[in-house]
């Protein structure tokens, strides 16, 4: 939990700092989707940073998942390289927050 939290606050403020204003995060753990294909189900997270100026994925509503063939889709763009660059800049700083110390969440004896 805390690397999800963390890396949700590193994507807030890298993408602010981008232009893009997430005023929330959805956390949703899709490890189960590995069944459709067979699989066992793992350990699988994603983070759906939301906006309120959001066109596909309203502000507000529940994170729908429709089939890839309803050209849902289509025009979403992942995380550019700069985006990431970014993300991983604010996750260097934010580590050394007294928020994410190892020991503050016992993860050191």
């Amino acid at each position: 939990m805390r690397l999800t939290i963390l890396i949700g606050d590193a994507m807030i403020k890298a993408m602010e700092s981008r232009g893009i204003k997430i005023e929330r995060i959805n956390y949703q753990e899709n490890g189960n989707w590995a069944l459709q294909r067979g699989e066992p189900p793992v350990f699988h997270i994603h983070l759906y940073g939301r906006t309120k100026t959001s066109v596909t994925q309203k502000w507000g509503e529940a994170v729908v998942f429709p089939n890839k063939a309803t050209g849902f889709y289509d025009g979403f763009e992942p995380f550019n390289e700069e985006d990431i660059k970014e993300i991983k800049k604010y996750l260097s700083h934010l580590e050394k927050d007294e928020k994410y110390k190892l020991e503050n969440w016992d993860l050191v004896s």
